[in-house]
Parts: structure tokens; sequence; C-alpha cells
């Protein structure tokens, strides 16, 4: 599969994904428009070699042209229900150790031993609370526990040695979110696409004019591809909107789901076992 977007004004990019017979994708070229202006093209190779789990990836190595030695690398491990259990990284920041819940939630991310990110869920199974360990709020980001509510589409912030609430709130218009406000700012207005993950934030100033437009850029699985541009993003959702914890993972309902590989970290509990497409789920 080749995705590609050619644009004299924004970045363009070509990506190219190759897959086995199983459907597991076992290889991912971007060539250096999909990253920053003036990167090397970049190759990831996927290998599946985890006994009892033929769909399970078991580690990525990512390099560049130029420098085929110097990779970053990833590796998985899993239980024997399929459910990822930990994540092996050279890049920092990005390992961890997952434990769940008796019905199969997350229930932490372990990144440091110390640095742990957690959830409450409701009586429904639908994320009620997430504790964070880093503030990302903050330029740079800081250790600083943050604790996020999240009723319906509004979220509700409180950082560590805080008094104050940071709400979140969005505002839909025939299904599709069109306007966010953050705290006391002004609002912005938001622009989604088809998987209704918005690509456009415009600002507007306490007055009502417009203010600066920010976008940023997805490949189809919901990767960042390119630096945000025009101004800072005012929220954490990510991919299909949905809110995105410190470790990039989208928190998807019962699940989390890895943009960067494009796969959840636990098996899909609504099994039909004669649709094949649910293989990789």
């Amino acid at each position: 599969m080749i995705v590609q977007r050619r644009d004299v004004f924004l970045p363009s990019f070509w990506l190219k994904y190759t897959y086995d017979d199983k459907g597991n994708r076992t290889q991912q070229k971007s060539l250096a428009p999909a990253k920053v202006n003036g990167a090397a093209d970049e190759t990831t190779d996927y290998t599946y070699t985890t006994p009892g789990h033929a769909h399970a990836l078991t580690s990525t190595s990512r390099f560049t042209a130029g420098a085929p030695t110097a990779k970053t690398t990833a590796g998985y491990t899993y239980d024997a229900a399929g459910a990822v259990t930990g994540r092996t990284s050279t890049a920092s920041g990005q390992s961890f150790t997952a434990a769940y819940t008796d019905d199969g939630r997350t229930k932490t991310l372990n990144t440091t031993g110390t640095s742990t990110t957690a959830y409450v869920y409701d009586a429904d199974g639908n994320i009620l609370i997430r504790r964070d360990p880093v503030n990302t709020d903050t330029t740079p980001a800081t250790t600083t526990t943050v604790r996020t509510a999240f009723i319906g589409s509004d979220q509700y912030r409180v950082v560590a040695g805080t008094t104050g609430i940071t709400t979140t709130r969005q505002y839909t218009h025939a299904g599709v979110t069109i306007a966010e406000r953050v705290g006391t700012a002004p609002i912005s207005w938001l622009f989604t696409d088809a998987n209704h993950t918005v690509s456009v934030a415009v600002a507007t100033t306490t007055g009502g004019a417009i203010g600066t437009t920010t976008r940023r850029f997805f490949d189809p699985f919901g990767k960042t591809l390119a630096p945000t541009t025009g101004g800072t993003w005012p929220d954490n959702n990510k991919f299909l909107n949905t809110p995105t914890n410190t470790l990039d993972l989208v928190d998807m309902g019962a699940r989390l789901y890895d943009p960067g590989i494009g796969r959840f970290l636990t098996v899909d509990p609504i099994l039909t076992p004669y649709q094949p497409r649910q293989n990789n789920g």
C-alpha cells in the first residue's frame, strides 16, 4: 500500500506499507518529505516470531538511509491472552510494562519503576480517570503528576501542587466536532477529516477575531508525520479525536491503541472467529 501527498505549502509525504499473507505489516518506508525537512529516508522492519502468537508483533527495527546500522529497535512481550505486557525500546522514554484488570482493561503503564500511568474505569468500562506522571502542558514537559477526569467529551485536568481545574470542552454540530474551549481561553474552531481526527485548529481572540491557524499531520494509522505548524495545539487528543497519554498511546475506550505500529495493546474481547479481518485486532 502506498500513501502519498504532494503540496506546495504544506508538508508532503510518501509512505509505502508491505504486508505478508497473514495481513501482518512487515515493512514501512517513509521518504524524506514525511519527516522534518532535510531528513533522510526511513525504513522500519517488523518481525513476528512470538511462539503461540502468529499475529503478535515481536519487534521493530527502524533506520535511516545512509546509517543502516544505527537502528532504533523495540521488542514486545505478551501474556497468555495475547495482551502486551511490555515494550523494550532504545528510544528514550518509550519502554514500559503493562498491567491489566481482571476483565482485561489497562490498569497501569510503568515506564521507569516510579513513573506510572494509571487508569480508573466506571461501571460500564469507560475510562473515568487517567493519572499521568508527566505534565505535557509545559515546555519542556515536567515530571508532575496530572489527573484527568473524562465525562462525556469533556476533560477536567488537575496538576499536582495546584488548586485549579482546567476544563477542555468540545462542541459538536450534526455529530461532528467543530470547536473547543480550554480553560478560560477563547474558543478554537476545529476541522476534522473523515475519521474525526482534528488536523486544523483556528484560534480566536477574546473579541472573536480569527487568530493563529495550527496544523498537524498524521499517517493513515494515526502516527504523527511532521511537527505541528502555526502554533501550539490546544489539547492532547490525537487520532480519531481521542485522548492520548504521555506514551502516545490512544485511549480508545476499553483498549489502548499504538498509532506507531497500528495495533492495539490487547486482543479484541468481542471476537468473531469467521471474520479473518479481526486476526490483527
